[in-house]
């Protein structure tokens, strides 16, 4: 499984990716994948909408910065010895369950 390439970024009340900035058959609109709307059922604006979609925008990023964190927690690791503790392993299997559910394994 595979996400659509990042950057995604906010348009209005939804979150767009893979922009290529081509146009449609009408010649009116950019392509782009929609990757999820921010409004209720009624089509509605959430409340909270922009702090969603902040979050969700930046997920490609994070998800990034995590797998970037995991190579360096388990080359620390590798060299720590003892003094890489539960707490620690426990952080670095928890990082790696949560890449894991992003990338649906």
């Amino acid at each position: 499984m595979k996400h659509s390439p990042g950057p995604w970024q906010i348009d209005d009340n939804a979150i767009i990716a893979n922009i290529d900035g081509g146009y449609g058959d009408d010649g009116s609109q950019i392509r782009f994948d929609t990757i999820c709307q921010m409004q209720d059922e009624y089509l509605e604006q959430l409340d909270n909408w922009k702090a969603n979609a902040l979050l969700v925008a930046s997920a490609p990023e994070m998800l990034e910065a995590l797998e970037a964190c995991v190579l360096t927690m388990q080359a620390i690791r590798k060299y720590a010895n003892d003094s890489f503790i539960d707490r620690d392993e426990k952080r670095l299997q928890k990082a790696i369950e949560v890449i894991k559910k992003a990338k649906g394994e």
